[in-house]
């Protein structure tokens, strides 16, 4: 594995020899052991990758790999000050939530079911506004088109917002029924502005029009999180050991296991892989795909680290 490489699981994964396992403490130590024959610590982003390249090159068990990533961290925080980063973390996770308050929106707006009914009356968006959304259903997951939104009552009288995705080819063509909405599966911003346009065509709502303005602006901005990173000197962090690592992103459900900064400044995630040979990404380019919400994943990390160095 070359520095310049993210960490890649093989194509034959599934098939390698249990032999070579390594564990979680094993990879740990091995990095540890590589770290006492350094002359200079690594200081830089691109230092500490690098540093994780070379201890990793060709173990492919992620224990092992997640032990070497979570001495790496361990050593990072020794550099940093920790309590500052993670205001500045804390900062970027706020960002993220208000994303989540704003499309919270979407449930006040849409017209909610009368009494002693399960769904309420649906919003129908005409086809040439309506916005493309990732689905991700019991029997089929891909990407279409939101045509219809209604809220729908979910259990206990509690209600979300449900949609009805459309073939992007054949916009009468239900695709998709049902489909509980998700934050990560469409562009919100597209989608209040739908709204707004269908109920709202004179903009009297100003909160309304304000979180149109909030949304847009956190699409499509660049993520601050790579550089906050790098001006910290952090490259590698382990997620593993953190309460809830729970990636939910489109079609992807899965556990991270530690974050890597390529040289693209993109931050890298690598995924458990669940069994049968599910097929998502990995590693999950959380840069690319607008995963904010890891900026609240690697403060926790952080944190963790710093704790347990202390408790040694």
């Amino acid at each position: 594995m070359s520095n310049n490489e993210v960490f890649e699981l093989p194509s034959n994964f599934e098939d390698r020899d249990e032999s070579l396992e390594m564990s979680f403490s094993e990879g740990y130590e091995l990095a540890k052991n590589e770290f006492s024959k350094l002359t200079t610590a690594p200081q830089t982003s691109k230092e500490w990758v690098e540093f994780f390249h070379h201890v990793s090159e060709d173990i492919y068990s992620l224990n092992g790999v997640s032990g070497i990533a979570a001495f790496i961290t361990s050593e990072e925080v020794k550099q940093i000050n920790v309590g500052q980063l993670s205001k500045e973390l804390k900062s970027l996770g706020k960002v993220a939530e208000q994303y989540g308050h704003d499309f919270r929106m979407v449930d006040r707006l849409l017209p909610w079911p009368d009494y002693n009914k399960i769904k309420g009356k649906a919003i129908k968006i005409p086809e040439n506004l309506r916005p493309y959304y990732h689905y991700d259903s019991l029997f089929d997951k891909g990407t279409g088109k939101l045509g219809r939104i209604y809220m729908k009552e979910v259990g206990m009288h509690m209600y979300l917002p449900h949609c009805d995705i459309y073939d992007v080819d054949e916009p009468k063509t239900i695709i998709c029924a049902g489909d509980q909405l998700d934050k990560t599966s469409v562009k919100i911003s597209e989608l209040l502005s739908v709204l707004q346009v269908i109920l709202d065509p004179n903009k009297e709502n100003q909160e309304l029009t304000q979180a149109i303005e909030r949304c847009k602006q956190y699409e499509n901005g660049d993520s601050p999180l790579p550089a906050l990173l790098k001006k910290y000197g952090i490259g590698v962090v382990n997620l593993s050991s953190n309460g809830w690592h729970h990636v939910n992103y489109q079609n992807i459900h899965a556990e991270a296991l530690f974050v890597e900064l390529d040289e693209d400044d993109h931050l890298q995630v690598i995924l458990q892989p669940k069994p049968y040979g599910d097929d998502f990404d990995n590693p999950f380019d959380a840069t690319e795909a607008g995963f904010r919400e890891l900026s609240d994943f690697i403060k926790e990390a952080i944190n963790r680290a710093r704790n347990i160095k202390r408790a040694k």
